[in-house]
């Protein structure tokens, strides 16, 4: 008889008659109650689903007399678990009947009032503090860490409307995010991050998370929502802004450093450069050499027979000449390697990059010979 819209709703739903009696259940009820069909509940009294009936008889008296009643009500399933469970109770009438039936929709919140009695999501330790709002926007339930958080005590809390504590500068953001969940009905959440306005404590930097609250009847009763504390994260990116510019001016200053250094580096080698071939070519007059002039590949090949000592040697690097020193004091590679503290890959790799910069590739060709020829010419 009252098979309707009803069996598709997700929330328990009860029709009885005007004596109490249960006419309707749908499959939400059945399944929250622990009953496996709907004839075990068919006949029986509304009164009996509740822990204390004498509060649920005070509830339905109610309903008479005003049309409807809203509240909390402690409840025993078919397996005597109990739950507590948001009740929506109101009066309708049938055509052709003088006494009206019982239209009840049940929310469970045991899991709700669980966390809050276990201090565990809102816990009075924790940063996150939870609340409730009304339509209107203002506080019916804070949570014990508001404490914590916001200087306030949720007693002095409760009846404030949830703009009061909100900075300024986002009030009206977050206005529009609310009558936006409102306009929608739906259990859809938003999240704005704002300043909340403390007491004797620094203001802090807050991400809201929120959403409507739906009935069964798709009535908007108003939000819920955690607020969390990201002032630490936000002090901690400043920070680490700072740091990084920090680094950067380092890095700076650091390549100054290095470039600087690499023109003493640079100079030192050509003075060695300068030196090396005074000691080598002592009756030989030095010419000066263009400070453009550049060496390797095929140029430095071809120039090798008709370039100056001094130019050939601008062409090596500090190593390569203290081995080349060494090579035409007639040392070989395992004594230069000794000497220098090298290995004999790394001799050997040195000895390569001089035959390939003198352009000698003819591997018999002995490497001494070549640079007694070019620094010891007549």
């Amino acid at each position: 008889m009252f098979t309707m819209i009803f069996d598709y709703f997700h929330n328990p739903v009860v029709i009885s008659d005007w004596a109490g009696k249960i006419v309707y259940a749908n499959h939400a009820f059945l399944t929250l109650w622990g009953y496996s069909r709907i004839g075990q509940v068919i006949g029986i009294s509304v009164l009996s689903l509740w822990k204390d009936k004498s509060n649920a008889q005070q509830a339905y008296d109610m309903v008479k007399q005003q049309g409807t009643w809203q509240g909390l009500l402690g409840a025993f399933t078919n397996a005597d678990k109990e739950l507590a469970i948001d009740a929506t109770l109101s009066l309708f009438y049938r055509k052709g009947h003088k006494k009206g039936y019982f239209l009840s929709s049940f929310q469970d919140i045991t899991e709700m009032i669980n966390l809050r009695s276990r201090n565990i999501f809102l816990s009075s330790h924790s940063f996150d503090w939870f609340f409730e709002c009304d339509t209107k926007g203002y506080f019916r339930y804070v949570s014990q860490s508001a404490i914590t958080f916001t200087g306030y005590h949720p007693g002095t809390l409760i009846g404030k409307h949830l703009v009061s504590i909100i900075h300024q500068q986002s009030r009206k953001e977050i206005s529009i995010l609310i009558q936006k969940l409102k306009e929608q009905q739906s259990s859809g959440h938003e999240e704005i991050e704002v300043v909340i306005e403390t007491q004797q404590i620094p203001q802090r930097e807050t991400l809201i998370r929120f959403a409507a609250q739906i009935d069964i009847m798709g009535v908007y009763k108003g939000i819920r929502g955690i607020c969390k504390d990201v002032s630490v994260y936000r002090k901690f990116e400043h920070d680490l802004k700072e740091k990084e510019q920090k680094i950067d001016e380092l890095n700076t200053a650091l390549q100054v450093v290095l470039e600087k250094q690499q023109e003493f580096i640079h100079k030192k080698q050509l003075d060695l450069s300068t030196a090396l071939y005074s000691n080598l070519t002592p009756n030989r007059e030095i010419k000066s050499e263009s400070p453009d002039s550049t060496w390797g590949g095929k140029d430095a090949i071809a120039e090798t027979q008709t370039a100056s000592p001094l130019a050939l040697l601008k062409q090596f690097t500090h190593r390569e000449i203290q081995i080349i020193d060494f090579i035409l004091k007639g040392k070989t590679s395992k004594e230069i390697a000794s000497t220098l503290s090298l290995t004999l890959r790394t001799v050997q790799f040195h000895r390569e990059q001089i035959r390939e910069k003198l352009g000698i590739k003819n591997r018999k060709e002995n490497l001494r010979e070549r640079l007694l020829e070019l620094f010891y010419q007549d």
